[in-house]
């Protein structure tokens, strides 16, 4: 759901960037204020999770695939704020360090998968009781919703009053929200168990950490193997003619998941996700000292 730096017009990339810019720096804002803040580990576990996953496209229907969004998955693990923090870590390495998504839409694509992403668990939540059903209902509707976000910036760009691709849009990831639901409750359900017998206690500690570990690596080693379909908006951007070609702005060093000085494809890949997840466990590590700094001091 990344989109490329060509797909919108100024105006839908202008107003897109100044609302990204007001919920990013809110959930700045209100973390600075939150007295209960994850610790830096965990926030940086999550990022890394969540970028590992985001690499492994899985099909969904015939000639289209989906990738795993994470936003309800880092909300519910840091809460909303930190978790559309998290996101929105993400998405921007994405862009600059990979060539995910456009600069001129970097706005856009935070607005979409970190607040939308992220801020859909903090609304469900609102009215539902919290619980593994509602984070798997707040899953689903996180992925259609930034879908629906997505295609209405398309129509408002490009299509005029044509809803064509908004509508396929919402249907493409009404079937990969299923899949988000699925893994953001394994994977949930897996780093907050508990067991309560003797043993465990002895190693409880460090079992998320293990866990993640465990993901983290895995999904390095399997991110070569994911599905080369186009994903959802590549799809629709196919089939309704959205795309246009344009020179980027800067050339990523890391473009297309690839490190571009090793010449075996299948290094190539781990090695560029390998570095993902150094950029990434620095870039938040230092933003979760930052944000930790005036609880620290008081």
């Amino acid at each position: 759901m990344h989109m490329p730096g060509h797909m919108l017009v100024e105006q839908v990339e202008v107003v897109t960037s100044i609302i990204a810019l007001a919920g990013v720096g809110a959930a700045v804002y209100s973390s600075l204020r939150d007295e209960k803040k994850p610790a830096r580990l965990d926030f940086v576990k999550t990022v890394v999770i969540i970028f590992v996953l985001q690499m492994l496209n899985f099909p969904v229907q015939e000639g289209t695939s989906g990738h795993f969004l994470g936003g309800v998955l880092a909300a519910s693990l840091l809460g909303t704020n930190f978790g559309i923090l998290a996101m929105g870590i993400v998405v921007t390495v994405q862009t600059l360090v990979f060539g995910d998504g456009g600069i001129t839409t970097l706005g856009a694509n935070l607005f979409n998968m970190a607040i939308i992403g992220a801020g859909t668990y903090g609304v469900v939540t609102r009215y539902l009781k919290p619980g593994l059903i509602t984070t798997g209902v707040a899953a689903w509707i996180s992925v259609v919703a930034a879908s629906f976000a997505c295609g209405l910036e398309l129509v408002l760009s490009v299509a005029g009053d044509y809803p064509a691709p908004l509508l396929a849009m919402v249907a493409v990831h009404s079937l990969t929200g299923v899949a988000e639901a699925f893994v953001t409750l394994g994977i949930l359900k897996a780093l907050t168990w508990e067991d309560r017998s003797p043993a465990a206690s002895f190693v409880g500690m460090g079992r998320g950490y293990v866990l993640s570990l465990f993901l983290v690596i895995g999904g390095m080693l399997l991110a070569p193997f994911a599905s080369p379909l186009p994903d959802g908006l590549e799809w629709v951007a196919q089939r309704y003619r959205l795309l246009h070609e344009s020179m980027p702005y800067f050339a990523a060093p890391l473009h297309d998941y690839k490190a571009s000085f090793i010449g075996h494809e299948y290094l190539s890949s781990v090695i560029a996700a390998l570095l993902g997840v150094i950029i990434l466990s620095s870039v938040s590590f230092a933003a979760m000292t930052g944000l930790s700094g005036k609880r620290n001091k008081s």
